[in-house]
């Protein structure tokens, strides 16, 4: 069952008579003292180690400006409902979810909407070391790509820190992020860009691929006057040396094949390619280089 903001429950909420120092006990170590001080300020503060962690922790670390937590403060000890004082501090209600344990390091801005709460909140991760890290991908994913990538990310915690690697997780998010921006040379370049129907498999595999085309795009640099052989025609056939990055990714789009791929092998010297054409149409591909089996001969 998907839990609506109004209907969570905070951790903690039946806290079974356990005294307001067993609660803050449960916050990481680094940041009880912050919170010792804090609740110091009255009873309605020191609540919040069992009724909303997040919002305590928020107040004890910087979260906000410092105007805003003032007003937060106020109306803690005013009485005020925790939703409303979250609102005040700009901080999303359903991180109420959020257990002291999770609580590892300042916690990212995070959208507050309830569609985003909706799909944020089942999806959040079981192991409470989990979530941060789980959450600052999400945060960046949303300002970066915007909201549409952040919830399909939230959807698919196979590609999100920490079930995915740092270094993986965020070529994933800059393919998506390219996929919005066609008019670059990274956006041109993809063959399959991400839309929010993409599933996992697809996108690590469609990623790799644009991996290896930047990777052929540094080796290429700005192309090489070298083509081995100029430009010639054959029984009837053009042969048109392939110069550069522009050339190949036109002839890729031409033949509608992987020669994007080859990339990497022209700018290591390994190879060179033409463009076989009749009647000024490219109906193939040729590729000159050595071979491993016939050392010296193209």
């Amino acid at each position: 069952m998907v839990l609506r903001c109004s209907q969570m429950q905070p951790p903690g909420a039946d806290d079974g008579g356990e005294t307001p120092e067993l609660h803050r006990q449960t916050f990481p170590a680094s940041f009880r003292t912050q919170i010792a001080e804090l609740t110091e300020g009255g009873r309605n503060i020191e609540d919040l180690a069992a009724s909303f962690p997040a919002l305590l922790f928020a107040l004890a670390t910087d979260y906000a400006t410092p105007e805003r937590r003032r007003v937060a403060l106020d109306a803690i000890l005013a009485g005020k409902k925790l939703k409303a004082v979250a609102q005040l501090l700009g901080l999303p209600f359903w991180l109420r979810r959020l257990p002291p344990a999770a609580l590892t390091g300042p916690l990212p801005v995070l959208p507050d909407d309830p569609d985003f709460a909706l799909t944020a909140v089942p999806a959040l991760p079981r192991q409470p070391e989990a979530m941060l890290p789980w959450l600052d991908f999400i945060s960046l994913a949303d300002r970066l790509a915007g909201r549409d990538v952040a919830l399909w990310f939230a959807r698919h915690h196979r590609l999100t820190p920490p079930v995915a690697a740092n270094a993986e997780a965020l070529w994933t998010l800059a393919w998506a992020f390219y996929a919005k921006h066609p008019d670059t040379l990274a956006g041109r370049i993809q063959r399959r860009s991400w839309t929010p129907r993409t599933g996992p498999r697809s996108a690590r595999d469609e990623t790799a691929n644009w991996r290896k085309r930047i990777e052929g795009l540094l080796a290429l640099g700005t192309g090489f006057p070298d083509t081995w052989f100029a430009n010639g025609t054959a029984m009837g056939y053009e042969f048109i040396a392939l110069k550069g990055p522009e050339d190949l990714f036109a002839e890729c789009a031409s033949m509608r094949n992987c020669l994007d791929l080859y990339a990497l092998r022209l700018g290591h010297m390994r190879s060179r390619l033409f463009s076989v054409r009749a009647r000024g149409k490219s109906i193939a591909t040729l590729e000159l280089g050595l071979r491993n089996d016939e050392v010296g001969v193209p």
